[in-house]
């Protein structure tokens, strides 16, 4: 990919995708409904699976494929054992700021509204599966990584050149956690906890699948969490 073509293509990112939730207003009354088919949804997996499909491209091309060395049933409980410890950690942090919400009396972070035949329960499914995979392909895979290409555009010691991969890999959680700002501080902490989280799971485990499996996990369950505590009449 050129410069000129990459600049663009981060730019066009930037503003249609990544800054326009940074403006949201936040809402008490946020509700979730699975009425009608989320077309932003397949919009945001279009988009998804095209940064997931460059970044494989990418690393082929450089010659530089992701390798897992281990083998067979050890790379399954390797899987499996990050799923479960990055499902978990997501779920602790948002139980901790569950608590301290009812202990402040602030309102859950959202109500939810269940889908109620088979054409809701597919909208709801899509939507869940669409919205984890699109903000693991942009957070974690896709923003850490042109960030750093940017600024790795500096001229500087090592020293300068690790605070600078720091500087990209802080930006990226916090454009995650302030997407989230619309449904209010608590949820905009949690998604900041959430985003480091993710990320380390990611570069742990050099694949997307397991932190996204673990958001998608953690979405379908605040989803039936908040609908139970908080549904709308």
């Amino acid at each position: 990919m050129t410069k000129m073509i990459f600049l663009l293509q981060f730019s066009l990112i930037l503003l249609i995708f990544v800054c326009p939730p940074l403006f949201a207003t936040f809402s008490e009354n946020l509700a979730v409904d699975f009425s009608k088919f989320n077309y932003f949804a397949l919009i945001s997996l279009v988009l998804a699976l095209f940064l997931y499909f460059q970044d494989k491209r990418e690393r082929f091309s450089q010659g530089n494929p992701v390798q897992d060395k281990k083998q067979g049933l050890w790379k399954a409980v390797d899987f499996t054992s990050g799923y479960f410890l990055t499902f978990g950690s997501l779920v602790i942090c948002a139980a901790l700021f569950e608590l301290i919400g009812l202990a402040l009396k602030t309102p859950s972070f959202e109500s939810v509204i269940l889908p109620k035949n088979f054409s809701q329960g597919f909208f709801c499914a899509f939507t869940l599966a669409a919205a984890a995979f699109y903000e693991e392909c942009l957070y974690r895979l896709y923003l850490p990584k042109a960030m750093k290409k940017i600024l790795g555009r500096i001229r500087a010691d090592e020293k300068t050149k690790a605070a600078l991969n720091f500087l990209a890999e802080g930006a990226a959680v916090l454009l995650f956690a302030f997407a989230h700002r619309y449904q209010g501080l608590l949820a905009l902490l949690n998604a900041l906890l959430a985003g480091v989280i993710l990320r380390f799971a990611f570069v742990k485990s050099k694949s997307i699948w397991p932190p996204y499996l673990a958001h998608l996990s953690f979405n379908a369950t605040a989803l039936l969490f908040y609908a139970n505590v908080s549904p709308l009449q």
